[in-house]
């Protein structure tokens, strides 16, 4: 599993890329995929919603609701089931002058 992060301004809405792929690095077809996102300091997880972009590939969208450095859980089941996890910055919202 392949998962790709960002960081993002606060208020904006964030990407979370996942590739998955069997041993013979060909997509796999059989996935779901779900991924969690935990807030700075703690509080509610967001569960964000998962698409299938093409075969191998979900897309996660979750719209955080306060800055600082979250961390997000991947995780897979089906034939190859998997648990990753990594964070997403998200900065203070710009301000306008």
């Amino acid at each position: 599993m392949t998962v790709t992060l960002t960081t993002i301004d606060l208020g904006e809405v964030c990407s979370v890329i996942v590739k998955v792929r069997d041993p013979r690095d060909d997509a796999l077809v059989d996935a779901t995929v779900s991924v969690r996102a935990m807030p700075p300091g703690g509080g509610a997880d967001l569960t964000a919603t998962v698409a299938k972009v093409r075969q191998g590939v979900y897309e996660a969208l979750f719209a955080p609701d306060q800055a600082g450095t979250w961390r997000i859980m991947v995780e897979v089941s089906g034939t190859r089931a998997a648990v990753e996890y990594g964070l997403v910055r998200v900065r203070p919202a710009p301000t306008v002058t």
